[in-house]
Formats: C-alpha cells, structure tokens, sequence
C-alpha cells in the first residue's frame, strides 16, 4: 500500500514510525506526550488557518469549504425573507431566486460526491 499525499495519512506515518521506535516505550509518560503533540502541532502549523478551519485533508476540506459557503448563503436568504416579510413584500425575492440554485448545486456536490 503506498503512501498517499494526504495529511492525515502523513501524521499516521510520523507517529507510528515513533511510537514503534525502540526507546519510545522506555520514556517517561509526559515525554511519551509531549513528542506526539509536538508531530500533531507541527502538522496543524502546516495547515496554518485556513487549515485550522477546514481541515488539511484534501478530499475533506473542498466539502467543508464548500458547506460553508452554502451556510453562509442561506443566512443571507434568511435575512433577506425576514427583512422583506417586515417591509410587507414577497418573501421570494430576488437574492432568493439566485442564492437557492447555488445553494442546491452545493448540497448536490457535497452529498453527491461519491468514493472514487
């Protein structure tokens, strides 16, 4: 089985590479502790923020970004039902019209993804 670009997969690697190490059961608890948080933070470091936010893993982070999006476009279709149910107007406006395609073609993509 080779090695997949993926971070999880590399984080996987690092710490068994350590954990079956010969003098890795000989240390103390606490050191155990602190070398695994050290490989688990040097990797969140890769990340950086966005990766902190939306996950390092490739095929998981285009499917939390991409649900993110959706959520934030459905606040906005909200907002915008409330704010023209309180003027008195149709509650169908037109942000609703363009936002709902986009917000079906994202639900599409997200639960339509299949394993490859």
């Amino acid at each position: 089985m080779g090695e997949k670009d993926s971070g999880d997969v590399k984080i996987n690697t690092e710490i068994t590479e350590l954990i079956t190490s010969e003098g890795f059961r000989d240390m103390p608890e606490n050191i155990q502790e602190k070398a695994l948080n050290s490989i688990e933070n040097k990797n969140q470091k890769e990340g950086g923020f966005m990766g902190k936010l939306f996950g390092t893993k490739r095929e998981n982070a285009s499917m939390n970004i991409a649900f993110a999006l959706c959520a934030i476009l459905l606040f906005f279709c909200a907002v915008d039902i409330i704010h023209a149910l309180t003027v008195g107007k149709a509650a169908y406006t037109e942000l609703v019209k363009s936002i709902l395609p986009i917000v079906t073609l994202t639900l599409g993509y997200i639960f339509g993804k299949g394993e490859r």
